[in-house]
């Protein structure tokens, strides 16, 4: 299948308010399984999923809420998956914007990565692309 991505997404997300009608279309291009811990003693481990979407242009991290982990875990939603975000949001946490994804729609489970995405910088100005993605911590947020 060819699958055409919402152009310009990861900027509008991430720079402008969105309202609730705008579904992109963007390709899972990093999946990754981390595990956060609950606050206070003994506080519980969660799993969840820390994906980097990418709109063919630009990428962005974000996290998968618990609820949609079965997608993963069934093997839907993997590298290369073309996916509708049906409903998310995009906070600023400690100083880094990051998708929440709330609710999300498994496109096509699997296809060759499109197009050349740079990462998007966590800088206020649009104009500044990284390309030598570095790690970031999730668990320290607690999502």
């Amino acid at each position: 299948m060819d699958a055409r991505l919402t152009e310009g997404a990861i900027l509008k997300i991430t720079t402008d308010f969105v309202d609730d009608n705008y579904k992109p279309i963007l390709q899972v291009i990093g999946l990754k399984q981390i595990h956060t811990h609950g606050g206070g003693w003994g506080g519980q481990v969660t799993e969840r999923y820390r994906v980097t979407v990418s709109d063919g242009s630009h990428t962005k991290q974000g996290m998968l809420l618990a609820h949609q982990n079965f997608l993963v875990q069934q093997g839907h939603l993997q590298k290369g998956s073309v996916v509708r975000l049906n409903q998310f949001t995009c906070p600023t946490i400690q100083g880094r914007k990051i998708i929440i994804i709330i609710s999300l729609n498994v496109l096509v489970d699997k296809c060759d990565i499109i197009g050349q995405a740079a990462r998007f910088s966590n800088a206020q100005s649009p104009g500044t692309i990284l390309v030598d993605e570095t790690t970031e911590q999730f668990a320290s947020f607690g999502l």
